[in-house]
């Protein structure tokens, strides 16, 4: 991991920052307070932090916050599943080590990655099947206030650093010193291709402050399985004190293990000690090999080591400096909540989504009052034809507002106006028969010796009898009716017999009604 590190020491069951610890490449710089209000002090080591910071390539990051286990509690409850919302409603009705934690604001999280969620499936013509009711399970749940911890990584961001993971001291335990995890093999992350035959074993790591108290934790490959702290006894002068670690104190570790490894089914094949090295070995703390000794008499089949350190903390942390950041989303590897908390990106994000929200909300009023105005001038119109089409009824049909059957009479009345406004298919123009009879007495009348007498008028010819003298003048006839502006197509014939007899001929016109020039 590149940048800097920061460890926060806080007091009053983790309220107050009292130090703030910067740890990088051959770096270690601090700044402590104990005079200060919650607010000030978190404003101050804010300020301290990021002004170190703006010294160094990485000014507006601080890759790793550390947060100490004071006024933190690890232990179990039975629920149904490791859902943050789940944990955080069982640890409410918790008693016992999380009692107190859980009336405070604090990170709470269960060592255990939530269960994926499954989609139903449905099923077309058959009953679905019934979803078992979950059935609750033991789980190991970190409670830490938080409170002063997120009051100091808001002050960073007001001075524009951010935070990549933020992570307890037990994470830090567990990813810096466990034997199978990343801090172990120098690689750069989590181990995820290891076959079964290789998995790591459970270890048990325990360090000791030279402050007295005592972080232990149970890690599988640097992931967090549980942890617990206890107050251990300090000796000697405030220059030169020392922990005293005795036969009691391991008898008080161990039987912590017990409860837990029978609550989780799991038990540490290995254990890990960091302590700073006794000032006196001949006092009443034990010395390492007897530490040694008494770790594997209380814990029979776990190898036992000790690792001297004068600054265990700083020891933590430098070899944290080497490795990647700790995944952001496993609660076994950091302090979820607190790693995701929002920012000034965040707050920039939802200002900007706020304002368009709003000015969509404003574009979508003046949308609907323009449609308000549009349905108004709508509504004027349609009452001001409504009118119109009464007086128009009125006009043809008066009364007809207050008849019972208003749509009978206007349907009958539009009948009549159809029927006195369509012309007969059938019927055909009456043919000019006085102007024809007209004609053809003109033509008689300029032709001595001829006689007139039968006329027969039919819708589609007129036949007359002629008694001629001779045929010339038959001729003659139907010449003068054919050159004459006549109405008829005229054709003239002798009957059968014409001639015998007699002195005069019949002579029969026919004419046929021409129309437009066809017959």
């Amino acid at each position: 991991m590149t940048g800097r590190a920061c460890y926060l020491s806080r007091t009053d069951r983790g309220g107050r920052v009292v130090e703030a610890r910067l740890v990088g490449y051959r770096t270690d710089e601090s700044w402590s307070d104990g005079e200060h209000t919650a607010p000030e002090a978190a404003t101050l080591a804010a300020a301290w932090v990021a002004q170190r910071l703006s010294q160094s390539d990485a000014a507006d990051t601080l890759r790793l916050l550390c947060v100490d286990v004071d006024g933190a509690a690890c232990s179990w409850i039975t629920a149904p599943s490791a859902e943050p919302s789940v944990v955080a409603a069982a640890v409410q009705g918790a008693e016992g080590p999380l009692s107190f934690a859980s009336r405070s604001e604090a990170s709470i999280q269960a060592l255990a990655l939530p269960a994926p969620r499954t989609r139903r499936r449905l099923t077309l013509g058959r009953k679905p099947a019934p979803v078992p009711l979950p059935v609750g399970e033991r789980l190991a749940v970190l409670n830490l206030p938080d409170a002063a911890a997120r009051l100091f990584i808001d002050e960073l961001d007001e001075r524009g650093v951010g935070v990549d993971s933020v992570l307890s001291l037990w994470h830090a335990i567990a990813l810096a010193w466990d034997p199978g995890g990343p801090a172990a093999d120098g690689s750069q992350g989590p181990r995820t291709d290891r076959v079964v035959a290789t998995a790591p074993t459970a270890a048990a790591l325990v360090l000791i402050d030279r402050h007295g108290r005592l972080c232990w934790v149970w890690s599988r490959g640097g992931e967090l399985l549980t942890a617990g702290s206890m107050r251990m006894v300090v000796e000697g002068a405030d220059s030169e004190h020392s922990v005293r670690i005795d036969a009691q104190a391991i008898a008080r570790l161990t039987t912590d293990w017990l409860s837990w490894s029978a609550q989780l089914g799991v038990a540490p094949t290995r254990i890990l000690m960091i302590a700073p090295p006794p000032a006196d070995e001949a006092g009443a703390s034990l010395g390492p090999a007897a530490i040694g000794e008494a770790l594997a008499r209380a814990w029979p089949g776990a190898a036992a080591d000790l690792v001297l350190h004068d600054d265990p903390i700083g020891a933590t942390l430098s070899r944290l400096t080497d490795l990647r950041a700790p995944a952001r989303t496993d609660p076994r590897g950091a302090l979820v909540a607190l790693t995701h908390r929002p920012s000034r990106a965040h707050r920039a994000l939802l200002h900007a989504a706020a304002l368009g929200l709003a000015a969509a909300a404003i574009a979508l009023a003046a949308l609907s009052w323009q449609t308000f105005r549009s349905a108004a001038t709508t509504r004027a119109n349609t009452d001001a034809l409504d009118v119109a089409m009464r007086k128009d009824i009125d006009a043809v049909i008066p009364g007809a507002q207050v008849s019972p059957h208003p749509e009978q009479e206007l349907e009958a009345e539009l009948d009549k106006l159809r029927t006195a406004h369509s012309a007969p298919s059938n019927l055909k123009p009456a043919e000019p028969i006085l102007e024809e009879l007209d004609n053809v007495s003109l033509v008689l009348s300029g032709i001595p010796g001829v006689e007139a007498e039968e006329y027969n008028i039919l819708d589609s010819a007129i036949s007359i009898r002629l008694s001629v003298p001779d045929t010339r003048t038959a001729e003659d006839v139907l010449q003068g009716l054919r050159e004459i502006n006549s109405h008829c197509q005229w054709k003239g014939q002798f009957p059968a017999g014409t001639g015998a007899g007699g002195a005069r001929l019949v002579y029969l016109l026919t004419g046929a009604w021409t129309h437009g020039g066809q017959p």
